[in-house]
C-alpha cells in the first residue's frame, strides 16, 4: 500500500535535505582548505596529504565493517 506525503510535508523535507547538502558541501570546502593549510605549513605537503588520505580511507573502512 503507496503512502501518500501531503506537499507541503514534501516540501519541508525537500527543504530539509536541501539544507543537508549544502551543509556537506561547506564541511567538504573547509576540510579542503584545512589540508592545504596544513600541508603549506608540513615539510612535505605531498607526504602530508598522501598520509592523511589513507588514514581516512582506513578509518571509513573501519567504520564500514562496525556494526555501530
Amino acid at each position: 500500500m503507496a503512502r501518500r506525503i501531503k506537499t507541503e510535508k514534501a516540501q519541508k523535507i525537500n527543504l530539509m535535505l536541501s539544507h543537508a547538502v549544502t551543509a556537506m558541501r561547506v564541511n567538504e570546502r573547509l576540510v579542503c582548505e584545512l589540508l592545504r593549510w596544513a600541508a603549506d605549513h608540513s615539510q612535505d605537503p605531498n607526504r602530508f596529504i598522501h598520509a592523511v588520505l589513507e588514514e581516512a580511507r582506513n578509518d571509513l573502512t573501519r567504520a564500514g565493517r562496525d556494526d555501530v
